[in-house]
Parts: structure tokens; C-alpha cells; sequence
């Protein structure tokens, strides 16, 4: 098996026997697949733990007991009373004074109402969901760890003997017997030393990649202390039932008192999600390329997460991976294609208007043509981009690939004029059942332009 043939799939506790590079590459396929199944799942039930808490779905059991008793006159009032709830809503005492109102002198009305009640009074159900997606986040990332951590132990086993003796586990006469080799001996070794980092915290963390790799964790985040911040948070929520504990109020910078609810949504998950997701892969490099034999696997594994995070439209994540790829060993042709997605992911923060000024600065005289098509798709001056198409189709130099997922044709894409060049497109998408690195990577990569 070819170091860029390993499987996206691969286990963690099956890698052992791999080669450093193979296992590097397998570790970090499983994370990314790990933050997309978490980013999928959050984003596909949030509404549903949404609608649990609404008016409809809270009072759904006090409804089914009324219309067993309820006239149709009668049960057309109490359709009334939730008509008359605004769209923004109303303070619950309101809407059961208002019930009461209207249904006090039916025979079911007051048990109907104290079903009300007993329903307004219930705990929220979409904190639950929410925190519950948070802490699943925090412990892949903090599994992330410990595999890098492995590695590291792998890569360098006569560190675990400079561990302090107090900290060291002590094998028995018995357990050596029992272990079959030596190899053994060392992942049993490992497991231990892994084990007491994993029942640590994030601090511990940052000490072992620093003393150990002179890898400062901090740098690697989009904002320190908001991870900080999303650590600490996950402890409110496994420990003190999301509400803000001593410690927590002591290492955050907040207005929250101990014992206040901690507010965790849709929008603050989503935002955590991403964090947690590019320290990730960032320590990953770090660490990958401190034990890599083969530095262009690294580069290229990244410029297929980067790019995958621009299809995403995860522009604040993309920016810094590209940051990350253009930090490494690259040919003058990905550089510019790393700027290139730069600034296509800067325009996406910020706006084309905001970005349009670097963009117009950025000088492609002398480039391959390629990169004038780029200049005028980000700055969306379509005729000048569709007058290039067929040129740099017919030369190799555009992909039909590249037109249906770059990012940076999405303008093209929205344009009747892409018609034309839907066959070639489709060709292109349907060629490959099954999209692999190499394709992600070179998405965005003209054709017959060979990797220096």
C-alpha cells in the first residue's frame, strides 16, 4: 500500500504496524471524518432540539388530554388562544392567564390548564442537545491528543523513561511475563503514560507539546483563551449541570457568577466546533512534520484539508489552513495558488468590497494565465472570466472539476452563460465515484500543470 493510497478510514488503535507517514495521514483522515460527523449531526438535528421547546411541542400532552373532552366550539377557543401568540413569542404566565380565561368554566378546563402549567415549568430541551454536541466535540479533539501524543512515544520511546518515577507506572514481574515481546512492553508503556494525560486537562496538554516537541499549542488556535474557554464550559456541563462553576468564573474573563446558567446554542457550537477543529489539524502538522520521512505527503494532505474547509465555506478555517500550507515547503506555483485561496477566503469574510482593494493590487503580469482567470473571478468580472474559459479548457490549463467545486467560480457557476460547459462538468464530477485526496487536492490545480 502507497503511503497516498492509505485509506481515509483507518483506526486509530489498528495503525501501529504502519509506516510514521501512513500513520500521520490515517490519524488525521479519522479526526477530520470524526469533526464532520459532529459538525453533520449538529447541524442536521438543531432544529429538531429546537422545535422540542416550542409552544406547540411543550403543550402537545396538555392538547391530546383536552380534545378527548373538548366540544368542537370549544376546542376552536382554544385554537384561538394559540393563534394570538405573537411570532416573537409570549412570557409564559400570559399565555396560561389567557388559557384560563377561556377554558375555566368547561369541565376539563382547569386540569387542562394545570397540564399547561406542568408543561410550561419543564427544563428546556435544546441545552441538552447542544451541550451534549459540545462535550462530543471537546473529547475528539482531546482524543486527537492523545493519538499525537502516541505518536510521539512511537517516534521517540526513550522519553518515557524521562518521566518523573512518581508519574511512571511500575510494571509487575507478572505483567512483563505476560506481555509476548518487547513491542508490547513499549504500547503497554504508552497506553499508561497516555492515560494520565488524558485524565488532565488542557493546560497538561499544552506543557507535554511543549517540553516534549517545543510546540507552543497556543499559536496553533484561532483565540487561545476562547478554547480556553469551551474547555471549561464542557466541565460546567458534565459537572455542574451547564451552570458556571467557581473554577470556571476564576479562569474566564466574564460578567457569569458561579451557579449562573451558561447559555450554549446552535451558533456558539458551530463556532467551537470550527476552533476545536483547526487547532486540530494545525498540532497535527506540527507534530506530523517533526517525524515525517516524506514532507510533500504533509503539504499535500493539508492543501486537501484547506481546500475541503474553502468548499465548505468555512472561510476563517480555510484562511488560516492556507496560512498553514503556504508555511510549508511549496513550489511557486501551489504558493500562488495558496495566495490565490487567500484571498478567496478573505473575500469571504469580509466581503468582496473589503477585499477588492488587495485583490486589484495583486499583480498577475508574467503569471500562468490561469491566474489572470483567477484575478477576474474574484474580483467577478465575468465577461473577462468566460471570455478565458474555452482557451484554458481546450489547454488544460481549467478543469471541468475545478468549475463545479472550486469555490472560486461559484460567481461563473451562478451565471447563465455556465450552461454551456455543464457536459464538461458533469464529466468531470461523475469520472470519479469516489473523490480521493488526490482529487481534492488537485481540484483547484489546472490540468498538466505537474506538482514541482
Amino acid at each position: 500500500m502507497s503511503e497516498s493510497a492509505l485509506p481515509a478510514a483507518v483506526e486509530p488503535a489498528t495503525i501501529s504496524h504502519l509506516s510514521v507517514d501512513q500513520r500521520f495521514l490515517g490519524l488525521g483522515d479519522y479526526f477530520l471524518q470524526a469533526v464532520e460527523r459532529l459538525r453533520d449531526t449538529h447541524a442536521g438535528l438543531a432544529s429538531a432540539a429546537q422545535r422540542l421547546d416550542d409552544l406547540s411541542s411543550v403543550f402537545d400532552g396538555a392538547r391530546s388530554r383536552m380534545a378527548r373532552e373538548a366540544t368542537t366550539e370549544q376546542k376552536a377557543i382554544v385554537v384561538e388562544v394559540f393563534d394570538s401568540v405573537p411570532e416573537s413569542g409570549m412570557a409564559r404566565e400570559e399565555f396560561i392567564r389567557r388559557m384560563w380565561e377561556a377554558t375555566s368554566d368547561f369541565s376539563w378546563g382547569p386540569d387542562f390548564v394545570g397540564a399547561l402549567v406542568d408543561a410550561a415549568h419543564r427544563q428546556p430541551r435544546e441545552p441538552l442537545f447542544h451541550g451534549a454536541m459540545l462535550t462530543s466535540a471537546v473529547s475528539s479533539l482531546e482524543a486527537h491528543l492523545a493519538h499525537l501524543a502516541e505518536e510521539y512515544f512511537r517516534a521517540a520511546p526513550e522519553a518515557l523513561h524521562d518521566l518523573p518515577r512518581e508519574s511512571a507506572k511500575e510494571f509487575s514481574l507478572r505483567d512483563i511475563l505476560a506481555m509476548s515481546s518487547i513491542e508490547e512492553a513499549l504500547e503497554a508503556a504508552i497506553e499508561s503514560r497516555i492515560s494520565e494525560l488524558s485524565y488532565g486537562n488542557l493546560a497538561g496538554w499544552r506543557a507535554f507539546f511543549k517540553d516534549r516537541m517545543k510546540i507552543e499549542m497556543p499559536e496553533m488556535a484561532l483565540d487561545w483563551s476562547a478554547l480556553i474557554e469551551v474547555f471549561e464550559r464542557r466541565n460546567c456541563i458534565v459537572h455542574h449541570e451547564g451552570r458556571a462553576s467557581r473554577r470556571y468564573v476564576r479562569s474566564i474573563e466574564t460578567q457569569v457568577s458561579v451557579h449562573d446558567t451558561l447559555q450554549t446554542d446552535r451558533d456558539y457550537v458551530q463556532q467551537a466546533i470550527s476552533a476545536l477543529e483547526l487547532l486540530g489539524i494545525r498540532l497535527h502538522v506540527a507534530v506530523w512534520r517533526k517525524f515525517t520521512t516524506d514532507a510533500s505527503l504533509v503539504g499535500e494532505w493539508v492543501e486537501a484539508t484547506s481546500f475541503a474547509a474553502l468548499r465548505r465555506e468555512e472561510w476563517a478555517t480555510s484562511l488560516h489552513l492556507y496560512e498553514t500550507w503556504r508555511s510549508l515547503p511549496l513550489s511557486n506555483h501551489e504558493s500562488i495558488l495558496a495566495h490565490v485561496n487567500l484571498l478567496l477566503a478573505k473575500k469571504g469574510i469580509h466581503g468582496l468590497t473589503a477585499a477588492q482593494a488587495e485583490i486589484e493590487a495583486w499583480d498577475v503580469s508574467g503569471l500562468d494565465e490561469i491566474f489572470a482567470f483567477a484575478k477576474y473571478s474574484l474580483l467577478e468580472q465575468l465577461d473577462e472570466a468566460f471570455a478565458m474559459v474555452p482557451e484554458l479548457l481546450q489547454r488544460g490549463k481549467l478543469s471541468g472539476w475545478a468549475l463545479a467545486v472550486w469555490p472560486l467560480t461559484k460567481p461563473l457557476r451562478a451565471d447563465k452563460r455556465i450552461q454551456k460547459y455543464a457536459g464538461i462538468m458533469q464529466d468531470h464530477l461523475s469520472s470519479d465515484a469516489t473523490v480521493s485526496r488526490e482529487v481534492a487536492a488537485d481540484a483547484a490545480r489546472p490540468e498538466g500543470s505537474a506538482r514541482d
